[in-house]
This record gives C-alpha cells, sequence and structure tokens, in this order.
C-alpha cells in the first residue's frame, strides 16, 4: 500500500494490524495481512476510515509532536536522493504545521541494527502462513501461479513450525523495543521514507 502510493504521488494508508477487519480476503499470510487503501490526499483517507472504523477519532493538532527517524543499516538501503528528499519534506511539513500552531521537533535515533535478521524472519513468517493457504490450489494450478509467489509457497513448505513460532515471538519482542525506544526519548512517531528509491521499470 505504502510504497505503491509513493511511487503513484498520493496518499497510502495502512491502519494497525487488526483495526480493520478482513471479512472477505483472501488470506495471504494470516498473522501478518491487514487492508489499506488510496486516497488523493489526507483528508480522503480520514473520510474513508470514519467509515470503515466505528472507533475513529480525529484529534485536534498538539501544540507540539515529536518524530524520530531510526538511522542505521535500516535507512542506509534507502538511497542518498531518498534521504535528501525526505529531510527537506520535513521541513516542508513542519513549516506548514507551524502556522497551525503545531511544532514539530525531529531526531535521529540508531536502532535497528539486525534488520537482515528481521527482513529473514518476516519473510520465513509469510512463507510458512502462505503455504497452507495455497496448499489446494497450489497442487492443482501450481503451473499458473506467478513464479515469485510460486517461490514463496514452496519455500513456505520447508520452513518448520518452530522456526515460525521463533519468528513470532522475535516480532513482539521488536515491537515492544521499539515502544522502549519511542518512551526513551519521548517521541510520538517514527517516520521513514516509503520507499528506498524511484519506482523500478517494468519491462514485461
Amino acid at each position: 500500500t505504502i510504497r505503491p502510493a509513493s511511487f503513484c504521488g498520493v496518499t497510502g494508508f495502512k491502519p494497525s494490524l487488526g483495526r480493520l477487519p478482513l471479512d472477505g480476503f483472501i488470506p495471504f499470510a494470516p498473522s501478518t495481512d491487514h487492508p489499506g487503501f488510496f486516497g488523493v490526499n489526507p483528508r480522503e483517507i480520514a473520510s474513508v476510515m470514519a467509515v470503515l472504523d466505528p472507533k475513529w477519532r480525529q484529534s485536534a493538532l498538539p501544540g507540539k509532536l515529536r518524530l524520530a527517524l531510526p538511522t542505521g543499516p535500516y535507512l542506509n538501503d534507502a538511497l542518498p536522493q531518498t534521504i535528501s528528499w525526505l529531510r527537506d519534506q520535513t521541513k516542508v511539513v513542519a513549516a506548514r504545521l507551524e502556522k497551525q500552531g503545531c511544532i514539530l521537533e525531529f531526531i535521529e535515533i540508531p536502532c535497528l541494527e539486525d534488520i537482515e535478521g528481521i527482513r529473514n524472519r518476516h519473510n520465513q513468517l509469510v512463507a510458512f502462513e502462505t503455504a497452507p493457504v495455497h496448499e489446494k490450489w497450489f497442487n492443482r494450478f501450481g503451473m499458473l501461479y506467478r513464479p515469485r509467489t510460486a517461490q514463496l509457497v514452496l519455500e513456505g513448505r520447508a520452513v518448520k513450525a518452530e522456526e515460525a513460532e521463533a519468528a513470532l515471538a522475535s516480532r513482539l519482542e521488536l515491537r515492544q523495543r521499539m515502544h522502549g525506544l519511542m518512551k526513551k526519548h519521548e517521541v510520538d512517531f517514527w517516520y521513514c521514507p516509503a520507499s528506498v528509491g524511484e519506482a523500478p521499470l517494468i519491462t514485461s
């Protein structure tokens, strides 16, 4: 949701995991699935959420917000021009909100030093959960699957249950770790680029 939105110059919104129901969805990886959607601008996002989520409430703009950029190996994956653009845009947003009475503070917090391991565990969990969802379809129509999806199903069949359980546990640990950093540094939100760089070329 977020990356395609950035490529197309629109607003993408992905509510917190479990906030919106998944009724009618064909699952991909159930423990990570959550719907997102697109809007021309943030105002449209708020209008849609007001319809989809009975608990949705718009808050008044506070006098101050403190945002943190997660620096280190995670951010190093982004192209230099992406980071430069992000820093420029934060200044634009800060100036705009200051006129509305809200001061934005930006800090940088080194973290996610183990991002490669985090990615590997996430991919392993997704593969493990995808395989049984597609078991019957894949057995009958595997030749019709996109190669990348077919590979994911095959990889998922090789993942052991205890490996998936460890991946789930590590996700909770990561969440607690990031919340701990937010509390320590008195941060309201994390912010980061929506993509590592520009949209890739589609050749086929």
